[in-house]
Formats: C-alpha cells, sequence, structure tokens
C-alpha cells in the first residue's frame, strides 16, 4: 500500500512537470515580452515567490522573459536558492548578478555593460524593521550621473490597521522601516538621483491614519511614487492580483521626475504571454507581476526646478542639484 501512494505521488508529480514543460514549451509568446525604451534607463522590481518555485521551469520561463524584456536592472526579491539563482544569470550572458546575505534575498540582475560602482546592504542595525532584509544600495553611474537604488523587501501581513504603540504590529514595522530609509536618505542622498522600489507589502492608497508611506507622501517637493497611478486605477494592473492589490512601489527623488515624465511606468502582465494566463504564471514564476520604470534622458534640460529657489529655470525639466535658496530671515529680541 505505502508503495502504491508513493507511485501516486510520483506519477502526479511526473504529470505536473510535463504539464509545466508543454506550457513554457508552447508559450512561445514570451519571447515577445517587451518593456520600455531601448535608450532609456529601465529598471523593474520582480518579487520571484520564494526562487525558484517551480526548479528549473521557473529558471527557463525567466530566462526567456529576462531576454525578451532587456531590462537594464532588475531588483529581486524573495531569493530562495542562491544555487538556482545562479544558473538563471548563468543563462542571462548578457547580464550579472548579485544577491545579499539575508532573509529570503534581496538581488539585482543588471546589464554586464552598465557602470556598477558597488552593491552594498544597509541600515543592517535595523534589521528587525526590515523584516530581516535590509535594503540592498545599489551604486552606479548613468548618462554622466550617479544613481541610487534602493531594494526592498518588508514585512509581509497584517490587519490594515497602524499600531504605533505596538512594535509587533506588522503596519508599524513597515511604517518605521519607511521612516528610517527617509532619515537615510534625506541625510545622505539629499541631492541625488534615487529610486526605491521593490515588494513593500502595503498599499499607497490606505487612509492617513493607516498609512505606512506618509512621510514620503508628505514631502512632495523631494520625492513621489511613480505607480500612484497604478495604485488608484484598474486592479487589472495591479501587481498581486491573488489578492488582489497593488503592493509592490517604485518611489523617485525629485531629480528625476523630467526623466519620468518622459518615460513610463507600468505592471508588466508577462502573464498575457502564457498559455492557460495568471494561473500558469503563478504555477510556474511566482505570485506577483513585476513593475517597471523606463526613465528617458533624450531631450531632457537640466537645471533646478524647484519653483521657490533663487536659480529656478522653468524650462528645466531634470533637477541637477544646483538650487540655491535665500537665506533665513533671523529676528532676536
Amino acid at each position: 500500500m505505502v508503495c502504491f501512494t508513493l507511485l501516486i505521488i510520483y506519477m502526479k508529480k511526473l504529470l505536473l512537470g510535463l504539464f509545466l514543460f508543454s506550457q513554457v514549451a508552447f508559450a512561445q509568446s514570451l519571447n515577445n515580452l517587451s518593456f520600455g525604451d531601448a535608450n532609456n534607463l529601465n529598471i523593474i522590481t520582480w518579487n520571484l515567490e520564494w526562487f525558484a518555485k517551480n526548479n528549473q521551469i521557473t529558471i527557463d520561463s525567466l530566462a526567456i522573459s529576462i531576454t525578451a524584456l532587456d531590462a537594464d536592472i532588475i531588483a529581486i526579491q524573495e531569493i530562495n536558492n542562491v544555487v538556482e539563482f545562479q544558473t538563471l544569470v548563468s543563462q542571462l550572458p548578457e547580464y550579472s548578478g548579485y544577491y545579499s546575505v539575508s532573509n529570503l534575498r534581496l538581488g539585482y540582475i543588471y546589464k554586464s555593460s552598465l557602470n556598477i560602482n558597488s552593491i552594498s546592504t544597509i541600515l543592517t542595525s535595523n534589521s528587525y524593521e526590515f523584516a530581516g532584509r535590509p535594503p540592498l544600495l545599489m551604486h552606479l553611474t548613468y548618462n554622466n550621473e550617479d544613481f541610487f537604488i534602493f531594494n526592498l523587501h518588508l514585512k509581509c501581513c497584517g490587519d490594515g490597521i497602524l499600531e504605533l504603540n505596538n512594535s509587533a504590529d506588522e503596519e508599524n514595522r513597515r511604517f518605521n522601516s519607511m521612516n528610517l530609509l527617509k532619515n537615510f536618505l534625506d541625510q545622505n542622498y539629499s541631492s541625488s538621483n534615487i529610486v526605491v522600489l521593490g515588494d513593500l507589502n502595503d498599499l499607497l492608497t490606505d487612509n492617513y491614519s493607516n498609512n505606512v508611506f506618509t512621510q514620503f507622501l508628505n514631502d512632495t517637493n523631494n520625492y513621489v511614487f511613480a505607480d500612484i497611478q497604478i495604485a488608484n486605477g484598474n486592479s487589472l494592473n495591479w501587481s498581486f492580483p491573488s489578492w488582489p492589490s497593488h503592493i509592490d512601489h517604485i518611489l523617485i527623488s525629485d531629480e528625476l521626475i523630467g526623466a519620468f515624465n518622459n518615460g513610463i511606468i507600468e505592471t508588466i502582465r508577462v502573464d498575457n504571454y502564457l498559455t492557460g494566463g495568471f494561473n500558469t504564471y503563478d504555477l510556474i514564476i511566482s505570485d506577483h507581476l513585476p513593475v517597471g520604470i523606463s526613465l528617458s534622458f533624450t531631450n531632457n534640460i537640466s537645471g533646478c526646478t524647484d519653483s521657490l529657489a533663487l536659480n529656478y529655470d522653468s524650462s528645466a525639466t531634470f533637477n541637477n542639484g544646483s538650487c540655491t535658496y535665500p537665506a533665513a530671515n533671523l529676528f532676536f529680541s
């Protein structure tokens, strides 16, 4: 009886494997995936759900997808198996890979031709707030400018209620992590080209009292969530169809608003290119869809874009950090 049961289990796994292989083998439309513009800086965030979800089938599907998308940088969350991650990168001859040492590792897959200055983990002393996955910072030089990309995967779950006096509350941990990150950025990268992205596990559209992103949302002079229109839009474009909800976000600093206005942002519906749609995608790749931003620096005019600055340039579309401000008036009694 035991042998017969084991045989049944084996046959089910074999049939599942053959089914999955047939889905990928005949889903040649994966090769038709596209994103962004070859002249732009194209960046994607992608939670790969305990990668590799279905071992070599997942790896092969992603290799086809990533090659077709041709993005410059992909920020990855949930690398469970580093050997399989290395296998994936080996199947992408134009790319290199990097992963962190953390719980469900963060990582990057990026064009080997890029000028990467460093990749490092930051805020390691605040690992608890970041769910054991401190942000992974990539510093690169592109278009003769320094760019700083922060890959995050915040604490999951919760009841939607932000309990500020409960350090174990999931929303509170996400709230604290975003505040820690904002303080870090304000202190160290106040005039830099910043992209913060990842599985942030919460909604941009929550009401103020329960919104974990309020410090960033309130600082409209310095930051903008590039995907806010996705969050406010049709649920078909949300990044987490299983709920459904939109929890994978891309935040940029004001220095990049001009490049963003000339570019695009979208949830990339890889599932539309697979036979069986999202059910197949969820089975072989992930329960999250990738979100991508394409930043265009063509025809951008560099200058000060802050109307409150002394040297405000109304024609500028790209803030180069040159803004100067009048000295504060001090009155003494």
